[in-house]
């Protein structure tokens, strides 16, 4: 077996190709965990981060504090955290502005009670979904009103949606246009397949102990299928009152005497990650108790195969999952046969029928173009099972994308053949060419004055690949076109729209940025200065130079410098500057350089300067490169720096770790820790084909004066249990990890070897980029390439084992 063989990820073979008109720029760097932007106004923006925090930019400013702050209370682990965030459409007016969120452990088991402590936490335990509503004073929206926190959904323990996954939780919460609010939940299963309820549970997901805490009812521990039981939260769109949680007439399986139960709040149905969904406008008309909120735009991400966009028209719309995954049944579940906990055969008898329950597997059929549908009775096919509740069609998404570590770019849409049964067509050449992705990020209609009459109407989405994509939708939905605008975009994970502006707002994670994608206006400046830090012994002369920054338009610039330390300031793009002259302290300094063009877009610039001081060194004393945990169990890692500074002693140091689960292309945070001698459970990951697991653990060293010294190690599962093979020649079996790599990649095979290991590195243009043998110590061999001096692309690693030479692929990154 080879683990990670990658294709090139999309930030490799960058290209861009907007429009004529549009352009992007970067507006803020202020956020590191930010999740999503939305408008208030022309000028007011909140920004949302993962970990509880919301903030307010008015006119490009951003505060000095968040508006909220509910971080104490927000269970931030995995991918969970402050996921969703919608204000009123009467906002401006009332003020309320709702949260999406996993609620802590700790904080649900002890809120309020004696062993509660606001700096605890539990984490990779469980937890619970929780919509909160604020309400912000309506004269300049810095502050809440006190007494305003209203929950709307998940008051109590088991009253949420359960959190029972290590992913797949809660995503987005939208308005409606008759003023219902939406929102997303995942299926709540292990990201590893596949589970139904049987057994135990696997790694990543908590549903025994969520049964447990009463989070979790014993009749929704059917794993994946809960996305497809009308008796659950996981795998939905809910639509409910805004005011009181409840579900809304209208809702296909609402019951008016029951509108608080789970049934009662279903909009939509059959879904495993719906992250990200957004609301066409215009599409939706009425009130809350007889509207219809719009059609809807949900990008579920898939579990290894096929990527989603599926479309919500009318309400009651079954996306399949887990029997289904893109346009076709997902034999991994689709042979799972799993019995629907309230769906009882009326044929039973003990005997002949022998099964009291109808399998999920019963309940759905592809969907044709007639829209007729017969589900016969297994224990009596000549009789039909009739239950609207229970019985559905699958409904395919308008574009099934395929996951990029699952194979080739591939595009299936959804047809039907001259019989009118459901096939599945590949792109065409006139709508344009195959891609592929790992997670839809959700998208956002373009509509407004701004906007050129040919582009308005397009759904403009984005992916964590890194691209951006315009797709043009006929009135039935179906695809006309896919333009590829970006495939370089950073990590989206959420996507807005100001009209007012004709701007696109991309919120990307790593790297932590906003984005706008604009059609005309006036762009902001760009700056480029160095030194970006400088540091030595006062007076310290420190000549700076902002020559390389540059207008988008081309346009003049204006420069303004503020040195930080009480002097005047300067312009000009290129200046001089002492500091602390007679002064021996180590002084941080922050240098302020704004750039500003002739119509009055201005970038700003911060640069440090450290007198009398010299950045610490440090190291990773407790840990060593290309250490192993187990597979089987939690292994424990004692986290000790190493620290030298020839100006101050380790305990004047700040010392802050950062532990990262990498998994294929991107990484997962799973925890940060502040103070030297810490100690970390790191839990056991998968060694499965094209699913490359490790982590990552990140030093950082901070002196007084404000310099630091970063130094990082990889760790890596013991995969030797799943390296099939009886140490021979003739069946043997390796490892290639980390793919992607940036400095080091490993290999380690089930071979036992002693001496020299001969290798070559090719370049994707076949040109040689290093050769050679390595010497090998082991028992069995894992050996390390440096490959932090090659050029980020694509290579081919060949080795020889014996007499045979072996080929691999791997990508180099610099991210």
């Amino acid at each position: 077996i080879a683990l990670a063989i990658g294709l090139v990820p999309a930030n490799i073979l960058a290209q861009t190709a907007y429009p004529e008109g549009f352009t992007e720029e970067v507006v803020y760097t202020d956020f590191f965990f930010n999740a999503g932007t939305v408008h208030a106004d022309s000028t007011r923006l909140f920004v949302w981060e993962l970990d509880g925090k919301v903030w307010l930019i008015n006119d490009g400013v951003v505060l000095p504090e968040p508006v909220i702050d509910i971080s104490e209370e927000v269970g931030f682990w995995g991918d969970h955290g402050l996921i969703g965030l919608a204000l009123d459409p009467s906002f401006l007016s009332n003020g309320y502005i709702y949260l999406l969120y996993n609620v802590d452990l700790h904080y649900l088991r002890h809120f309020g009670t004696p062993e509660y402590d606001p700096s605890a936490s539990i984490e990779y335990q469980g937890g619970m979904g929780r919509i909160t509503r604020y309400t912000l004073n309506t004269v300049n929206f810095e502050t809440i009103i006190p007494g305003s926190r209203h929950i709307v959904l998940g008051g109590a323990v088991g009253e949420g949606v359960p959190i029972t996954a290590q992913s797949h939780g809660i995503g987005s919460l939208v308005f409606g246009d008759d003023g219902s609010l939406l929102i997303s939940t995942g299926d709540g299963n292990s990201f590893i397949c596949c589970y139904n309820g049987e057994g135990p549970t696997p790694e990543a997901g908590y549903d025994e102990a969520s049964i447990q805490e009463g989070l979790l009812r014993p009749s929704e521990h059917v794993g994946a299928f809960r996305s497809q039981s009308v008796n659950g939260l996981h795998g939905k769109v809910l639509r409910i009152d805004p005011a009181s949680g409840e579900g809304l007439p209208g809702n296909p399986f609402y019951e008016a005497d029951s509108a608080h139960l789970d049934r009662s709040r279903i909009w939509a149905l059959g879904l495993r990650n719906p992250f990200r969904m957004s609301l066409k406008p215009g599409t939706g008309s009425g009130t809350l108790q007889d509207g219809y909120p719009g059609v809807l735009y949900v990008c579920d991400v898939g579990e290894g195969e096929w990527e989603e966009l599926n479309v919500v028209k009318d309400g009651g719309e079954n996306f399949g999952w887990p029997i289904y995954q893109g346009p076709e049944k997902y034999s991994a579940y689709s042979e799972l046969l799993t019995a629907n906990p309230h769906a009882p055969n009326p044929l039973y008898d003990g005997g002949v029928c022998g099964a009291p329950l109808f399998n999920f597997q019963d309940l759905i059929v592809q969907e044709n173009a007639p829209h007729q549908y017969i589900y016969p009775n297994p224990c009596s096919p000549d009789q039909v099972i009739s239950n609207s509740k229970v019985n559905f069609a699958h409904t395919r998404g308008i574009v099934n994308y395929r996951n990029r570590w699952s194979g080739p770019p591939s595009i299936l849409l959804p047809d039907y053949d001259a019989t009118g049964d459901a096939i599945a067509v590949q792109i065409s050449e006139n709508q344009g060419a195959s891609f592929a992705g790992v997670s839809g990020a959700g998208g956002v209609f373009l509509h407004g004055d701004k906007i050129p009459e040919t582009y308005k109407g397009r759904f403009v989405m984005a992916d964590y690949d890194g691209w951006v994509r315009a797709f043009e939708f006929d009135e039935n939905e179906a695809l006309i076109t896919a333009e590829v605008w970006s495939d370089s975009i950073g990590r989206p994970v959420h996507l807005s729209f100001k009209a007012s502006e004709g701007c696109i707002y991309l919120t990307s994670l790593f790297p932590s940025f906003v984005k706008r994608i604009c059609f005309g206006g006036n762009l902001k400046p760009v700056v480029v200065a160095s030194p970006g830090l400088s540091y030595g012994p006062a007076p310290l002369q420190v000549e700076f130079d902002a020559s390389l920054s540059y207008d988008p338009e081309g346009g003049p610039l204006d420069y303004l410098w503020d040195f930080g330390d009480g002097s005047p300031q300067a312009s000009g793009y290129q200046v001089s500057h002492t500091f602390g002259a007679g002064q021996d302290q180590a002084i941080l300094y922050t240098v302020r350089l704004v750039v500003s063009d002739t119509a009055g877009a201005s970038s700003t610039a911060d640069l440090r300067v450290s007198i009398n001081n010299t950045p610490p060194i440090a190291s990773v004393l407790s840990v060593e490169e290309g250490e192993l945990y187990s597979l089987d169990k939690s292994t424990i890692f004692n986290l000790l720096a190493g620290i030298q500074d020839a100006e101050h002693s380790p305990a004047q140091m700040i010392v802050e770790w950062q532990v990262n689960l990498r998994h294929n292309d991107h990484f997962h945070l799973i925890t940060t820790l502040t103070g030297n001698d810490q100690e970390i459970y790191v839990r056991p990951t998968s060694c499965a084909e094209n699913e490359v697991y490790w982590y990552e653990i990140v030093l950082k060293v901070t002196d007084p004066g404000g310099l630091s010294d970063s130094k990082s190690v990889m760790i890596y599962p013991d995969c030797d249990e799943v390296l099939d093979g009886d140490n021979s020649l003739n069946d043997r079996a390796y490892v290639l990890l980390p793919n992607p790599a940036t400095n080091m990649l490993a290999l380690r095979s089930n071979i036992d070897m002693q001496g020299a290991l001969e290798y070559q590195i090719v370049d994707a243009k076949g040109i040689t980029a290093r050769a050679g043998a390595i010497q090998v110590f082991n028992e069995r061999l894992y050996i390390q390439f440096p490959i932090d001096d090659l050029p980020s692309g694509l290579y081919i690693l060949s080795f020889r084992l014996g007499d045979i030479w072996m080929q691999e692929r791997f990508i180099k990154t610099d991210e």
